[in-house]
């Protein structure tokens, strides 16, 4: 649902002018809205955002949204290109404080799961996430996103299968970057089966 919003186009009109004869504007205030912006990747809710459209250039700014049951806030948005030629980017960055179970829908169900190799295949938890992150998304087939999240978790428990043990009590701020998940300030209770 758009709340607030105005439209501008200045240029020809003429049918074979070219795209820097023109200039397309838009400014919207939306509320409660919903977002699916790519295949694989999940739906967001309750979006509340104020998008601005300048030609190819798209900017969300002030924006919230909920993203199964954990709460994204000071999320921004934004489409570019890194180089003249190359494939527009979404680039998303925000804060986020759920369920871990939501975190690790995120990191194995979708091109996430990818992008780490797997490495969180498996896994199973019950607690708490909050932290940020920020993710590069190519706009085209078969690109790798680039993520990059520091967060911190209060877990009752987590199952890790490649260890074969159940981690109670874990406490820790972990980030992830370049493929990798660096753990700091752990604390833990092991039950190995």
């Amino acid at each position: 649902m758009c709340i607030r919003d105005r439209f501008e186009y200045q240029g020809s009109l003429l049918r074979d002018a070219g795209p820097e004869d023109r200039r397309l504007g838009l400014y919207a205030r939306l509320e409660s809205g919903s977002l699916a912006f790519q295949p694989g990747w999940p739906r967001l809710e309750e979006v509340a955002a104020t998008l601005h459209l300048d030609n190819q250039q798209v900017l969300v700014d002030q924006a919230s949204a909920r993203l199964w049951t954990t709460r994204l806030t000071g999320v921004q948005v934004s489409t570019g290109r890194r180089q003249p030629g190359d494939a527009l980017h979404l680039d998303v960055a925000s804060q986020f404080d759920g369920p871990l179970q939501d975190g690790l829908r995120l990191l194995q169900d979708t091109p996430l799961a990818s992008a780490t190799g797997d490495r969180l295949q498996g896994w199973t938890g019950d607690g708490q996430v909050q932290g940020r992150f920020a993710l590069q998304l190519p706009l085209r087939d078969a690109a790798t996103p680039e993520v990059e999240a520091q967060w911190r978790v209060e877990a009752r428990q987590l199952e890790i299968p490649p260890l074969r043990a159940a981690l109670g009590d874990l406490q820790g701020a972990f980030s992830y970057s370049l493929s990798l998940i660096h753990i700091s300030e752990p604390t833990r209770r092991y039950a190995i089966s």
